[in-house]
C-alpha cells in the first residue's frame, strides 16, 4: 500500500516558490510509486492574515515535511518569526522534516544563509531532522499508540536474544 507524505511549504516570493516547486517535483520523481504527496502553500504574505496563518498552522502542524523556501541574503520577516515559533510549540513531539532552501541562483558562491542557521536551531528545537536536498529515503513515522509499544517492547529480535542466550559471567575475584 503506498502511504501519503504530508507537505508545507512556505515560500518567500514568486522565485522562491519555483525553488519549493522543483524541490517538490524532485520529491515526486524520486518516490513515485512508493508516496503519494499532499502540498500546501503558504507565502510569507498570507502568514501575516490571521485566519491564513492559523490554517497554515494547522497544515504544518501536521506535515511530515515542512520547506522554507528563500532568497539567501534574505531575513525572515517577523510575523514569520513569530509563525515559526508558533508551530515548534503546536508540533510538540510530532516527527518531522525540516528542509530550507536558499534561492539556488543566489547561493552558488555564498556562505549559508542565516535563514538555515535559524531554521537548523528551530529544526532541533522541535526535534525534527533538517534538511537542504532531497532526502535519500523518505521514512515511515513511528506509531504513536499504546498498542505499537506493547508489540515492539515483548517483541525478541536478534540483539535481545543474544544477550539473553549468553552464558552467565563469573563474578571477579578480589585478592
Amino acid at each position: 500500500m503506498k502511504g501519503k507524505a504530508i507537505i508545507a511549504v512556505v515560500y518567500e516570493n514568486a522565485e522562491t516558490r519555483e525553488a519549493g516547486v522543483a524541490f517538490c517535483d524532485s520529491l515526486v520523481q524520486k518516490f513515485r510509486g512508493r508516496v503519494g504527496f499532499d502540498v500546501s502553500w503558504w507565502p510569507f504574505s498570507l502568514l501575516a492574515e490571521a485566519e491564513a496563518s492559523s490554517e497554515a498552522l494547522k497544515r504544518a502542524g501536521e506535515a511530515d515535511y515542512i520547506v522554507f523556501t528563500s532568497s539567501a541574503e534574505s531575513e525572515l520577516p517577523q510575523h514569520v518569526l513569530d509563525w515559526v515559533e508558533q508551530l515548534v510549540v503546536q508540533r510538540g513531539e510530532r516527527e518531522g522534516t525540516l528542509i530550507g532552501l536558499a534561492h539556488p541562483a543566489k547561493t552558488q558562491l555564498a556562505a549559508p544563509a542565516k535563514v538555515h542557521f535559524y531554521l537548523r536551531s528551530v529544526a532541533h528545537r522541535a526535534g525534527m531532522d533538517y534538511l537542504t536536498e532531497v532526502p535519500q529515503d523518505i521514512g515511515q513515522p513511528i506509531p504513536d499508540s499504546p498498542e505499537f509499544f506493547v508489540q515492539r517492547a515483548e517483541a525478541v529480535t536478534s540483539v535481545l536474544d543474544e544477550i539473553l542466550n549468553q552464558p552467565p559471567r563469573k563474578p571477579p575475584t578480589t585478592p
